[in-house]
């Protein structure tokens, strides 16, 4: 079996980044903007996310983020993932 290695530190996807701070900014400017994440299992997303949300968390002025998983179409509620990511915040 072929090694694994994890790290703390994120190594790539400038790109990506790049795009995200793009929107950020422009929400900050207060233009709507949206950016859509996917990707199947294992390629990386939910720690984009993760690396995302630390480098957030880092800024000067404090942000509220919304996050949430969806499921397959067919076994989600409509407005599932947006249900989720709402509610939480409304409690």
């Amino acid at each position: 079996m072929p090694a694994s290695y994890t790290s703390a530190r994120f190594v790539g996807r400038e790109v990506a980044f790049a795009r995200l701070a793009a929107v950020l900014d422009d929400a900050a400017g207060g233009r709507s903007r949206t950016l859509i994440l996917g990707g199947t299992a294992g390629v990386g997303v939910s720690r984009f996310l993760d690396e995302g949300l630390a480098r957030v968390a880092g800024l000067s002025e404090p942000w509220t983020i919304l996050r949430a998983g969806a499921w397959p179409s067919a076994a989600d509620d409509p407005y599932g993932p947006v249900v989720r990511a709402i509610g939480p915040a409304l409690r």
